[in-house]
């Protein structure tokens, strides 16, 4: 059994015994049932003064709830809206009388409904939990409602251990959604209207459509056509057509300012572009061949993105920031002119590794990339405080590992690696030039693991870790920094960060 439906039935059965599944629904409750139009009721629960079940109203599951008042029942929920109709009934519960779940079930993952409320008032917003196992991990999602700003749905996303211990969380972040505040509340939620929480396959039944992206598109862009929407990482992706009918891409960003509008809009896309291809749901995609996944870059200027993968005739290439590679251990670094989407050509997208690598620069007159050549791939070149041997070594760095250039003082380069600073000698840099890509030959980096379910990271040893990884991302060990710390290079985002060496282990290779 799938640990996510395990947990669900090991739940359901503590609340049935809890809350008296069993129990023969009184005579009142169920004349209040019929007086309001219900014809048939399934998992009818009790809980103390509260009840709950799955009724038929003119032909609709809903989703109804009872208060007992001065010893009568009465119903003050009967929503149809709030469930799937194109699916089987939820399964239902109570948990104690001031909280109530609805769940289903699809592939490998469970999505769970939640409402409560606070004695003796009204059942307030819904929210919404996805839960997807990884081997002995759960990835959970979760959004929901909050007023704030005039409207927001809040969206996290953290990762428990099978028995739903928290390991990590990432920071919560507020999608703009004030055209949702009539529909949040259990009288009127409106499943379809809600958001989903990641982007499924298209046979995902259990999934909502595109209702809540139909509607955010028409509230923050009235003028253009909607065509889809999806959720990715957090961000509204849409694809959209202007009154002059150019397609275009826009990604509703709040990275910056979570409680601000930033509205990222793409040059022209080209008009057989269509947003999900096959399998790859989250993927913009054109003939012939094209096909590419748009993210936030975190070291990209303001409003601007880049493709963080792309298929090509001969299949996966990535694109960093200032990076191109198709085999992790050979990365071309330099500029590249497909990082920002409001000014990409996007006819030049290039379908090969050589195509991309030929329109690379690493070398200009005010910044030139250079990779650390070691004669010995086992040695490691130090970066010097000041240009001088005897001076103190701020780190030892592995062959591959990418700098900035910023300047030349007889056999010593002023370098940055990650925003760290200091001199490198120049016989040991093999420099960038103008017009080409830098191929970092990165196979002298040792093949270091996680130790534990996730890596924290840290934006400079001692500190507190600021940001955490799963493993699941390209990561290169660049240097040693004294006796317990790594640097580390995560080339498609172009981020740097400090991490223990006891959180990683020895790999195979």
């Amino acid at each position: 059994m799938k640990k996510a439906a395990l947990l669900l039935l090991v739940l359901l059965v503590c609340c049935g015994c809890a809350c008296g599944l069993a129990q023969e629904a009184d005579a009142g409750l169920l004349s209040a049932l019929t007086a309001a139009g219900v014809t048939q009721t399934e998992q009818l629960q009790t809980w103390g003064d509260t009840a709950a079940c799955i009724a038929q109203l003119d032909g609709q599951k809903a989703l109804c709830l009872l208060e007992r008042r001065d010893g009568q029942w009465q119903v003050t929920v009967c929503n149809p809206k709030a469930l799937r109709q194109d699916l089987e009934a939820p399964r239902l519960w109570l948990d104690s009388d001031q909280a109530v779940f609805w769940s289903y079930q699809a592939a490998d993952a469970g999505i769970h409904f939640h409402c409560g409320r606070e004695t003796g008032a009204e059942w307030g917003p819904v929210d919404e939990t996805w839960i997807e196992p990884l081997g002995e991990r759960l990835r959970v999602y979760q959004i929901g409602w909050q007023a704030e700003h005039g409207g927001e749905i809040a969206w996290q996303e953290r990762l428990e251990d099978e028995n739903e211990n928290l390991i990590v969380e990432k920071q919560p972040q507020a999608l703009p959604a004030s055209w949702l505040k009539d529909c949040v509340a259990l009288a009127d939620f409106d499943v379809e209207r809600f958001p989903v929480m990641a982007s499924p396959a298209d046979d995902y039944a259990l999934w909502p459509g595109q209702a809540f992206f139909a509607e955010a598109a028409a509230c923050l862009m009235p003028e253009y056509t909607f065509i889809k929407g999806v959720l990715r990482q957090g961000e509204m992706h849409f694809l959209m057509q202007k009154p002059s009918g150019e397609k275009v891409y826009v990604v509703c960003d709040t990275t910056f300012n979570a409680h601000e509008v930033n509205l990222i809009e793409s040059t022209p896309l080209p008009q057989d572009a269509v947003l999900g291809v096959e399998n790859f749901t989250d993927c913009l995609g054109w003939a012939p061949e094209r096909m590419v996944s748009i993210r936030n870059m975190p070291n990209a200027p303001w409003c601007s993105l880049a493709m963080s993968w792309g298929f090509g005739a001969e299949g996966a290439i990535r694109f960093g920031s200032d990076c191109v590679f198709a085999d992790e251990n050979e990365i071309y670094v330099g500029s590249h002119p497909w990082r920002d989407i409001t000014g990409m050509d996007w006819s030049s997208v290039p379908t090969s590794l050589a195509d991309a690598t030929a329109r690379m620069d690493a070398g200009s007159l005010n910044l030139c990339y250079a990779a650390v050549n070691n004669p010995n791939p086992a040695d490691r070149l130090h970066l010097r405080e000041k240009p001088d041997r005897g001076s103190r070594s701020l780190g030892k760095y592995y062959s591959g590992t990418p700098v900035k250039v910023w300047k030349i003082r007889g056999g010593w380069a002023q370098v940055e690696i990650g925003g760290q600073s200091g001199f490198m000698m120049t016989k040991y840099l093999t420099m960038g030039k103008a017009g080409q890509a830098l191929r970092c030959d990165t196979s002298a980096m040792p093949q270091l693991l996680l130790r534990g379910e996730q890596l924290p990271l840290y934006a400079w040893p001692e500190g507190e870790p600021c940001s955490v990884s799963y493993g699941e991302a390209v990561m290169k060990v660049i240097g040693i920094i004294g006796t317990d710390w790594y640097h580390v290079w995560f080339p498609e985002t172009g981020e740097f960060f400090f991490v223990r060496q006891g959180d990683l282990w020895e790999g195979n290779g």
